[in-house]
């Protein structure tokens, strides 16, 4: 069992101490089925404040290639750079970046913006005495099985009782449609699907054998022919009687209209995930070079994560200042909103800088995988870049 220590207005005093969350541990994985009618009990459930049965669909739902390429490419789009800064605490605000960049931000930006996902999202913190700071040094994301509503408001499911979250943990919510709720019924369609193909090539998707023998045959023709069917069946060599016919019936089938089928619900997968259907379209692309669009979330959905995040980091902010210095207004958190600029764009316009007079430090190079000797200069205008 974890326990933390905390300080008041800058101070340490162990006698301010506070168990990390207990949950009820008697609590199992949700047992799902993918059909409608399960969807529909879980949903009401939902609606009703429990989203165990939903959620764990959801997850399961994560499995798929299609869910999961589209949601790495969301996720990408708002792992950015961040600033945290303070007027005039700038130092203070300094070791506060240092702290959240050894806490693996990536990784907890991914934790908070599962709000977003599933409906919400809680993520609990250890905390260490590291230099006569608290601070947190490892974050855990609590699964949503252990949490339901009571009257709007997320609470620890105990069973026949229910127990307030901890305020030392981040309770992310959304109050939105979550992004996975309407990728279930696609993904339920296509699951429906896939069985529904694979039994009717079972069935039919082979040729059918037929043998023929005379009215009136014996039976030892019959018993012949049979053998010879299933000889024919299993191995495609057999004999047959003289007074007998086998006959190979191919089915009418086409595989095209499943493919259509799919690709029906991965380009729902990809326009409720990604705000577009290029990761259907333009999936051709992924064979032959980069394609920065093709699993790359629209802007405005970009944006729409970041501002989600902001809000949650800036609380931790909070939380770690009002611990170790606990005066004054916290520092600023935020995240950098700017277009991403491609490398040619880059380079492009380091050439014009430099052809503009400027001295190009060669860290810039670096910055784009180049490896820079120690001993490079940095470059004039009279050493021009397009010599290189």
């Amino acid at each position: 069992m974890y326990i933390r220590t905390f300080t008041l207005m800058g101070r340490f005093d162990p006698s301010l101490t506070c168990v990390m969350i207990k949950v009820n541990e008697k609590i199992h994985d949700a047992v799902v089925r993918f059909s409608p009618s399960f969807y529909n009990r879980a949903y009401k459930s939902f609606r009703r404040g429990d989203p165990r049965d939903l959620i764990e669909m959801m997850n399961i739902a994560e499995s798929d290639s299609q869910v999961f390429g589209c949601l790495n490419g969301r996720r990408a789009g708002f792992q950015r750079q961040f600033t945290i800064s303070h007027g005039s605490r700038a130092d203070d605000a300094a070791r506060i970046s240092q702290i959240i960049k050894k806490l693996k931000p990536r990784k907890l930006f991914k934790s908070i913006q599962v709000g977003v996902l599933k409906g919400f999202s809680v993520i609990d913190f250890e905390w260490e005495i590291v230099d006569g700071w608290q601070v947190p040094v490892s974050f855990k994301p609590l699964p949503h099985k252990y949490f339901k509503f009571v009257k709007d408001e997320l609470r620890l499911d105990f069973g026949k009782t229910t127990k307030e979250i901890q305020d030392t943990a981040l309770v992310c919510l959304n109050d939105e449609i979550p992004v996975l709720l309407p990728v279930l019924r696609e993904y339920i369609l296509k699951t429906f699907g896939l069985e529904a193909w694979a039994s009717f090539l079972e069935r039919f998707g082979e040729g059918i054998i037929l043998g023929s023998y005379p009215p009136g045959a014996q039976q030892p023709i019959i018993d012949e022919l049979n053998t010879a069917v299933n000889a024919v069946a299993s191995s495609s060599r057999g004999i047959k009687p003289n007074n007998t016919d086998i006959e190979i019936v191919e089915s009418a089938r086409t595989t095209g209209d499943f493919d259509k089928f799919n690709d029906v619900c991965d380009t729902a997968f990809a326009i409720t995930i990604l705000g577009h259907a290029n990761a259907v379209k333009n999936s051709a692309g992924l064979q032959v070079g980069e394609n920065n669009s093709t699993y790359y979330a629209k802007r405005d959905i970009i944006l729409d994560d970041i501002y989600y995040i902001e809000p949650y980091m800036q609380q931790l902010v909070e939380m770690i200042w009002s611990r170790n210095v606990g005066v004054g207004e916290a520092p600023e958190f935020v995240i950098d909103k700017k277009d991403a600029v491609s490398i040619s764009d880059q380079l492009e316009i380091i050439q014009s800088f430099a052809d503009l007079g400027g001295e190009v430090d060669p860290s810039e190079f670096a910055k784009l995988g180049l490896r820079v000797s120690d001993s490079q200069e940095v470059l004039k205008k009279d050493r021009s870049l397009s010599s290189y």
